[in-house]
């Protein structure tokens, strides 16, 4: 009976500490945003009801690191990049465009969009 005693205060010990360990670290982000509408509306005058959202830095390179798939080149932006559905992430330049980026522009950006009346994710660049 004692053993059991002891197992259970061990094991009640160690649950914070394991709260502990598996907490993520959280980082800040950088980045810009704008709202406007979807970016094939017709109607110059449609509602605002996206938000567009460039993220540099640290999560930029985050979310590359993360995206599965191949890196190809993208002739639009002159950039290497990682798609999946209607995010994009960028990386430093393509073959195709000398091997350096525009000054000030930051060795990864993710691009995307966000439809606020589906919830869903939705371009966030148009070329």
């Amino acid at each position: 009976m004692r053993f059991w005693w002891i197992a259970a205060a061990l094991c009640a010990a160690s649950v914070p500490a394991l709260a502990q360990d598996s907490a993520p670290e959280e980082k800040p982000i950088t980045g810009t945003y704008y709202m406007g509408p979807a970016m094939d509306a017709e109607d110059p005058k449609a509602p605002a009801d996206h938000i567009y959202m460039t993220l540099t830095g640290d999560v930029a390179k985050a979310m590359w690191d993360a995206m599965p798939g191949k890196e190809e080149a993208d002739e639009c932006v002159g950039r290497m990049v990682k798609w999946a559905k209607s995010l994009a992430c960028y990386a430093g330049p393509s073959p195709q465009a000398g091997g350096t980026l525009a000054p000030g522009d930051s060795p990864y950006q993710c691009f995307m969009g966000v439809n606020l009346k589906a919830g869903a994710l939705y371009l966030g660049q148009d070329c």
